[in-house]
């Protein structure tokens, strides 16, 4: 097992190491590669920050002496800018962690990736390779996540909710691939990180592209028995993400957070329930843009909907390749493709407290009123 962590002017670094050294022992050995990076020409103060953190590294695995559990720092401190960033960090730890794998010939290794700025419950590494053991044909996982509600960054609260808010309608329209894609939360084995072409070095939102990727494989899983805690602090380093989230919230002095609305996910759920009563039955035609709702057969004809479904039947030997093939297409970034084209078009996005209460009532569960009430709800549906 591998643990993979970008390290750019961390400070409290050695908060995440001392939490992932507190882990119960798996049955495997551990390594930590601590990814410490910057772009060349980078402020004298985070070069000088980086240093640190290389020799913290150095000095804490020499402190340590276990040969299970292992801290390495992997140190470029002049990158080119155009390759710099938290998505190629992650990559060169990611690929460093299958390099070793390959070297002792190990295709099932495990990569965590982590960011170092994170907290780990003491049954973090135990949880993820018992979730591996049970699932044996799951390539990768999303691990369950909190942000931290101690007050001092109160935005952290529609933040999340939005997050979850964002996966449990996605999940209400009946997309299969509907699964958080945090970084810090991601656990592959080194074969399907391979076979899928690795991470890749966006400057932001790596993780998304990377887990679409993963689940096109299909059998993801999630581990819910654990919990990482992300940091809630306020950041610039990367265009968008929590850190830029809570910062705008505080600056425009209020907490709201705008959301898709969850009327476009009930557009969706109408194509997919077509799609899936197709596949049911056994190779009839898949839908065309007739009945479905005109924001939604717009985006559709927009894509060549009815060339693409032709296409997909063609191609596909059974109803199980007809499903796969359909929502490999039909993948999340398209899903988020129609949430921006709708929104635009016929659906302005509304408050998350308003909408996450909303989606609630559609499902039948109770819904709260108050977003740190709801974002309880919304956690507890998906640690269960």
């Amino acid at each position: 097992m591998v643990v993979v962590i970008p390290c750019y002017d961390e400070p409290e670094l050695e908060l995440t190491l001392e939490s992932l050294r507190a882990c119960k022992a798996p049955r495997v050995a551990v390594e930590v590669l601590v990814v410490i990076n910057a772009a060349e020409g980078a402020e004298a103060g985070v070069a000088k920050q980086n240093y640190l953190s290389l020799q913290r590294v150095q000095a804490l695995d020499d402190s340590l002496g276990d040969p299970r559990f292992r801290l390495h720092p992997l140190y470029f401190p002049k990158l080119p800018p155009e390759h710099s960033g938290v998505g190629c960090a992650r990559k060169l730890g990611m690929d460093e962690a299958v390099a070793r794998f390959a070297e002792l010939e190990r295709p099932q290794g495990l990569i965590l990736s982590l960011d170092a700025d994170c907290r780990v419950a003491s049954n973090y590494l135990q949880a993820v390779e018992a979730n591996f053991a049970r699932h044996p044909k799951s390539p990768a996982a999303a691990v369950y996540f909190e942000h931290p509600l101690d007050g001092s960054h109160v935005g952290i609260i529609s933040y999340e909710l939005f997050l979850r808010y964002y996966v449990h309608a996605l999940r209400f329209s009946g997309h299969p691939h509907a699964f958080h894609t945090v970084g810090s939360t991601i656990a592959v084995r080194a074969e399907a990180y391979v076979k899928q072409g690795g991470m890749n070095r966006r400057h932001a939102g790596e993780d998304f592209y990377f887990l679409q990727k993963l689940f096109a494989l299909g059998d993801f899983s999630e581990v819910r028995d654990t919990v990482i805690t992300p940091s809630a602090r306020l950041s610039t380093r990367v265009p968008f993400g929590t850190g830029q989230a809570v910062g705008r919230m505080k600056a425009i002095g209020h907490m709201g957070y705008p959301a898709f609305a969850p009327e476009l996910f009930r557009d969706l759920q109408c194509l997919f329930r077509r799609v899936e009563q197709c596949c049911e039955l056994e190779f009839q035609p898949l839908p065309s843009c007739a009945g479905l709702s005109p924001v939604l057969a717009d985006f559709l004809r927009g894509l060549g909907f009815d060339d693409k479904m032709l296409e997909i039947r063609r191609n596909a030997v059974s109803p199980r390749t007809l499903r796969q093939r359909f929502y490999n297409w039909f993948n999340p970034f398209r899903v988020l493709k129609f949430a921006n084209f709708s929104t635009a078009a016929a659906y302005p996005k509304v408050d998350v407290v308003q909408a996450a209460h909303d989606l609630l009532q559609w499902r039948g569960i109770h819904a709260p009123e108050y977003g740190l009430e709801l974002l309880h709800v919304y956690r507890k549906l998906d640690s269960e």
